[in-house]
């Protein structure tokens, strides 16, 4: 006899607000957790699911054009919220940016009836401009999530 099942699973990622340290001057140029240009992704998953989330991102930002030598330090942080609601007050901070935890906290008392929960990813940090020259600078933050 021959069996043969697929399941497909309910996972979800979506960017809900996209990191944007915005126009910046010369100086050091912080956003905060909770300020309006952090990065802010929610991932959905069945309850008993958890989650491992890995932030890689670029020491330096490097200026769109190629004739420009000068380079932005830049240094993110991330935190996470798995109590059931889209809130940053309620976020644990990510050591290192990384971290494995479950997509809903067992201690929080709202329950889904459907099974899938959602969690949310909050990217946030500080870039050193100093004397920079002007124009855009860029760089590639890689958020990897496992579910297991």
């Amino acid at each position: 006899m021959r069996l043969s099942v697929e399941v497909e699973t309910e996972l979800g990622v979506s960017s809900e607000n996209t990191l944007d340290f915005g126009r910046m001057d010369s100086g050091n140029h912080e956003l905060h957790l909770g300020d309006e240009g952090m990065g802010v992704f929610a991932f959905s998953a069945y309850e008993n699911v958890h989650i491992t989330a890995v932030i890689k991102a670029p020491e330096y930002l490097i200026h769109s054009s190629s004739a420009i030598s000068d380079r932005l330090k830049i240094d993110l942080n991330a935190a996470y919220a798995n109590k059931g609601e889209n809130n940053y007050n309620q976020s644990t901070p990510l050591p290192n940016n990384e971290a494995r935890f479950p997509v809903r906290d067992r201690k929080s008392v709202q329950v889904n009836r459907m099974g899938l929960e959602l969690c949310w990813l909050y990217l946030y940090g500080t870039v050193e401009t100093n004397n920079a020259s002007p124009g855009e600078y860029h760089g590639e933050v890689i958020i990897r999530i496992e579910y297991e």
